[in-house]
């Protein structure tokens, strides 16, 4: 009964804000799955950096709240922590994994992603526009779920990822 309230709630709160609902819950499960895809993802996490930086705007607090949870309980085997982060957070954090970015102006994307390309972290953007501002991932579902690696950003993910990542990924 309490897990379809917080069902209820989740939608209730996305909704308003004009999200979807089914993406977000989508984007929270595969982020951690991709996560492990990295070349040092199990290094890093091993070495006690756990925090997946939920990323939002002022007014989507409450969602990035929810994302963050469902982020953590997705990510609870490989250790991860879901944490939400105003854009003006970022700059002195450390111990960062990924940034799980939601709308926000584009000047604020690029600086999310900017900072992510600086510390050679995952920026994964719920909105697949975003990667034209700098974001180096995002999931959208056509007929099944698709991947999205921005194409500039292709040499760069080399470094990050295993070569099996680029097996299901599209380029942008």
């Amino acid at each position: 009964m309490l897990r379809l309230l917080v069902v209820i709630a989740f939608f209730l709160i996305s909704s308003s804000y004009g999200y979807d609902t089914l993406l977000l819950e989508t984007q929270s499960a595969v982020l951690p799955k991709i996560i492990s895809l990295t070349k040092d993802g199990h290094k890093r996490i091993a070495q006690g950096e756990k925090i997946v930086a939920v990323c939002y705007a002022k007014g989507d607090e409450m969602i990035a709240k929810e994302v963050a949870e469902k982020i953590t309980f997705r990510g609870r085997e490989l250790g991860l922590r879901g944490v939400p982060y105003n854009y003006a957070q970022l700059e002195g954090e450390h111990g960062i994994v990924a940034l799980f970015i939601l709308s926000g102006t584009p000047a604020q994307i690029e600086k999310a992603a900017k900072i992510a390309e600086s510390r050679q972290i995952l920026s994964f953007a719920y909105d697949l526009a975003d990667l034209e501002y700098g974001a180096l991932l995002s999931l959208v579902i056509e007929r099944r779920a698709i991947i999205y690696l921005r194409r500039e950003a292709q040499k760069s993910a080399r470094g990050i990822f295993q070569e099996r990542f680029f097996d299901v990924v599209r380029f942008y």
